[in-house]
């Protein structure tokens, strides 16, 4: 894996910001987390990494809204984030195969939120071939690229990524991170891994929990 380019920081408001977020699946359960706090400002990379079991895919979930906080809040430029319409926080996992619709083709996939421009598709990499094919016909490098894609057409503020180049290839990460870490504009990027060596790569600070 070839070296990346620096991430550059672009200070804009007040960016995103968790404040004592405290999360457990039930009340009697015990707390996976309390009392976790993060910023991030615009166009930052911020590293996550701590070991399994810690909530840092549970924090993803809670950062994209699919899960709220038990305590604590969430604020994008000090307010609230939004309950409806499409989310300025989203989330790529590690397995792309389970964030889509198996029996839709890649057009239909990209097309699900708003539609990518042709620019933003160069970008990332996608082959019009593609595009007519299932999941089931696509690799790990394609689908997770089209999960991209999708993710970006919507100019998020913020974009997750959870382990999301861990199952792919050394090569196909390194064109992965390349791609995202060049596109302008760029949202900030909050990077979720084990991978120590490549937080230090791609990541302006490495947060642990």
């Amino acid at each position: 894996m070839g070296a990346l380019p620096p991430a550059a920081i672009m200070v804009r408001a007040e960016g995103l910001r968790a404040d004592a977020l405290g999360f457990r699946w039930s009340p009697r359960d015990p707390f996976l987390f309390r009392c976790l706090s993060l910023t991030l400002a615009a166009g930052e990379v911020l590293g996550l990494a701590g070991p399994s079991g810690r909530g840092k895919t549970t924090l993803a979930r809670l950062l994209a809204g699919d899960l709220l906080p038990v305590e604590g809040r969430i604020t994008l430029d000090g307010a609230p984030l939004p309950r409806r319409g499409l989310h300025p926080v989203q989330w790529i996992a590690q397995t792309p195969e389970l964030a889509v619709n198996p029996r839709w083709t890649g057009a239909r996939i990209l097309s699900e939120g708003a539609a990518p421009s042709p620019v933003l598709l160069d970008a990332i990499g996608i082959q019009p071939a593609w595009l007519t094919r299932l999941p089931a016909d696509l690799s790990g490098g394609e689908l997770q690229r089209l999960c991209l894609a999708r993710a970006l057409a919507v100019a998020p503020r913020v974009l997750i990524l959870d382990e999301a180049t861990a199952m792919l290839d050394a090569i196909a990460a390194a064109q992965l991170w390349q791609a995202l870490l060049t596109l302008s504009p760029r949202p900030a990027l909050l990077v979720i891994s084990h991978d120590d060596a490549l937080l230090a790569r791609v990541a302006d600070r490495v947060m642990r929990v």
